[in-house]
């Protein structure tokens, strides 16, 4: 089969599919089953708490593990603050944005006209595991302690921490290794 016969079966194809895909629709119309489900619902009475009807504090069952609250009374991780603006604005060599990103919590610092982005975070994860599914992995030496540079569709240098967190920086390796460095000294092991 030729190419234009391959390009114009492959065309119909998926005129054909997308037909299908659009008549699949459900229908509006309510069907017997909503109908009867709707004879089933009851009225109750009873009270959802034995207080008045304002809310109360949620509170942590005693004893429990609870990931918002560190077991050893230390504060949440805020990595913003092991590398400061200023020095990250050194080490890209141009002026950078610093935002905290919801997971991790996550630092993203972005250089200001560019879309060059490094992300640091520490977490809890195997740096076995990522180590063994990195398309390349490097030792390198930051701060006096073993790190990977790790390759997957982009860059991470990872450096093991206190208690199996590990530090991981997104980015070149260089100025990763640079960032790790800065931020090492500064995260309580």
């Amino acid at each position: 089969m030729s190419k234009a016969h391959t390009s114009i079966f492959a065309l119909v194809l998926m005129l054909v599919a997308s037909m299908l895909f659009v008549a699949c629709g459900e229908s509006e119309s309510p069907t017997a089953d909503d109908a009867a489900s709707s004879d089933y619902i009851v009225k109750s009475t009873d009270r959802i708490s034995a207080t008045a009807s304002a809310p109360s504090e949620a509170r942590f069952p005693e004893g429990e593990d609870n990931d918002e609250v560190s077991p050893t009374g230390a504060g949440p991780v805020k990595p913003c603050s092991f590398v400061p603006r200023d020095e990250a604005s050194a080490i890209l060599g141009a002026p950078v944005q610093v935002t905290t990103g919801e997971q991790g919590p996550t630092c993203i610092y972005e250089t200001q006209g560019s879309k060059r982005v490094m992300t640091l975070v520490v977490e809890r994860i195997s740096l076995p595991s990522l180590r063994n599914h990195a398309s390349a992995a490097t030792r390198v030496a930051v701060a006096g302690r073993a790190g990977w540079c790790l390759r997957y569709q982009s860059t991470s240098l990872v450096v093991p921490l206190a208690e199996g967190n590990v530090l991981n920086v997104t980015g070149p390796c260089e100025a990763a290794t640079r960032f790790a460095a800065r931020a090492i000294p500064r995260i309580a092991s």
